[in-house]
């Protein structure tokens, strides 16, 4: 699973912005898609997941918050916490950084 080796990676080596930029975007999409522990009954398993993104994504800004994985992340979590107008803002920034990152641009609204 990704999401473990991706745990793993960070607890080697926690200065890999792209682990931790990829291990909050893991956790915010495990949430949005009702993966993993988000599927299930339990009381507060997807609240954890969402925390646990923006705790990952809150370790690859400290690194660089100009990483475009990072912003990506960024735009889901703040939708998902209904901030959609920042998830998109988000998004936008993302793209600017990577032009190419077809992802980001997807999620985009169309103007």
């Amino acid at each position: 699973m990704a999401r473990l080796a991706l745990e793993e990676e960070v607890r080697l080596d926690p200065r890999s912005l792209r682990a931790w930029s990829q291990l909050a975007t893991c956790y915010i999409s495990d949430y949005k898609n009702r993966w993993n522990e988000a599927g299930k009954e339990e009381i507060g398993a997807g609240q954890d997941l969402v925390r646990r993104a923006r705790e990952a994504l809150a370790k690859a800004d400290e690194i660089d918050p100009n990483m475009a994985q990072s912003r990506y992340a960024e735009g889901f979590i703040r939708c998902v916490e209904g901030m959609h107008q920042e998830g998109y803002e988000a998004m936008d920034r993302a793209t600017r950084l990577d032009p190419s990152f077809a992802a980001a641009h997807a999620q985009k609204p169309i103007n």
